[in-house]
C-alpha cells in the first residue's frame, strides 16, 4: 500500500498534472473520509443507507476520475504502474557514506518481514 501511494504520488508529480485537477481529487478523498467517518460513528440504519450510497456514488466518480488523468495524462498511467526494479549495485553506487536505503517486502503467504539494509559497501 504504501509503495502505491509513493508511486502514485510522485507520477501526479512528475506528469505535471494541474493543481486544479490535484484540488478536485483532494475534494473527492476527502468527501470519500467524511462518509466513511460518519459510517464508523455508528448511525441509525436510513442514516447509514444513505451513507452507503453516497460513499458508493463518491467511490464510483472517484474511480472515473483517476481513469480520465490516466488517459488524459499517458507519462501519469506509465510512472503509476510501470514500477523498475534496480540492481543493488546501481543503487550503491548512487549512496554515499552516510545514506543508507532501507526495503522491506512482507510475504503474502508466510506473513514474514523481510528487511533490506543497503549501503554503499554491503546488503544486509
Amino acid at each position: 500500500m504504501l509503495l502505491a501511494t509513493i508511486s502514485d504520488t510522485d507520477a501526479k508529480k512528475f506528469a505535471n498534472i494541474p493543481d486544479f485537477l490535484l484540488d478536485q481529487e483532494r475534494s473527492l478523498k476527502s468527501e470519500i473520509a467524511y462518509y466513511e467517518q460518519k459510517l464508523s460513528e455508528g448511525a441509525n440504519e436510513a442514516e447509514s443507507q444513505n451513507y452507503r450510497k453516497h460513499l458508493f456514488n463518491l467511490n464510483r466518480e472517484y474511480e472515473d476520475f483517476i481513469k480520465a488523468l490516466e488517459q488524459a495524462f499517458p507519462q501519469y498511467y506509465n510512472l503509476k504502474y510501470n514500477v523498475n526494479t534496480s540492481q543493488i549495485s546501481a543503487i550503491q553506487q548512487v549512496l554515499d557514506d552516510q545514506s543508507e536505503l532501507l526495503s522491506y517486502f512482507l510475504a503474502p503467504r508466510s506473513g514474514r518481514l523481510y528487511i533490506f539494509r543497503i549501503n554503499f559497501r554491503d546488503l544486509k
